[in-house]
């Protein structure tokens, strides 16, 4: 199985950003018994896109959340992160 962690790292080696999109912050995550990443991407605007993936062999889970970066470290934002789980 190839891990979530060595395929998202091959975006970090690239070292450009997405469009129009820079990378704020990556990191490592663990939600039960999955290992993912997080990002955290700043747009121009004021805008920011934070996303968790995961990947198993038998699909790819994701969690996404945008706007303004004011909002970022708001409690909704972390309550909708934090209530993903897996049995």
């Amino acid at each position: 199985m190839t891990s979530c962690t060595s395929v998202l790292r091959g975006r970090r080696r690239g070292g450009r950003s997405f469009r129009n999109f820079h990378t704020r912050e990556q990191r490592e995550i663990e939600t039960g018994p999955l290992t993912g990443r997080e990002f955290v991407l700043a747009a121009a605007g004021d805008r920011f896109v934070r996303a968790r993936l995961y990947l198993t062999r038998q699909a790819v889970y994701s969690q996404i959340a945008q706007g303004r970066l004011s909002r970022l470290g708001s409690p909704m934002v972390t309550r909708f992160f934090d209530s993903l789980r897996f049995g």
